[in-house]
């Protein structure tokens, strides 16, 4: 566990996401309670607009709440040259890197989401019931497919583990 006396809290969403004003106020009041309930700790994932929004939100406010930390967990594991690990540190207080991942293949991302919302108080979503991620084929297989939503599987897992969860999707 990242802290004893801190509350955590995950952001997990889309990939794309309506990035609309109501969105943006509705995510910065929900910090906002977060931080007045002993929230100090933001877990970020990668590679969605949510994320990157929640992102500045927690940002904004780490100014006026220094003791506030942003970690990065990756998904990918790897080991970061020093200019690398210095951008990351020019974003975030801590980054996290599971050594479990390393041979993960596609599952990589659920088992990342997996870990936040395990050490998570709070578990923010983006996630609407109805999106299905873009549909692929394969050259050799003129079969269509359609892959599971990432966002779905880590939501139905925080449900299974009866964790806090915060969906800020509305239609």
């Amino acid at each position: 566990m990242l802290s004893e006396k801190h509350k955590i809290c995950c952001f997990i969403g889309h990939r794309t996401i309506n990035r609309s004003p109501a969105l943006l106020k509705r995510i910065n009041e929900l910090i906002i309670n977060l931080i007045s309930q002993g929230t100090r700790i933001f877990l970020f994932g990668s590679n969605s607009e949510f994320d990157a929004l929640c992102y500045e939100c927690v940002s904004e406010l780490k100014e006026i709440n220094g003791d506030i930390e942003r970690v990065y967990v990756k998904a990918e594991y790897f080991n970061a040259d020093e200019r690398y690990t210095d951008f990351l540190k020019s974003f975030f207080e801590n980054t996290l890197c599971l050594p479990n991942l390393k041979n993960a293949g596609k599952a990589v991302y659920v088992k990342r989401n997996f870990y936040m919302i395990d050490i998570s108080d709070f578990c923010v979503f983006y996630y609407d019931k109805t999106y299905m991620p873009s549909s692929y084929t394969f050259k050799k297989n003129p079969i269509v497919r359609h892959p599971k939503s990432g966002t779905k599987i880590a939501y139905e897992y925080a449900e299974k583990k009866n964790k806090n969860i915060i969906n800020l999707f509305e239609k």
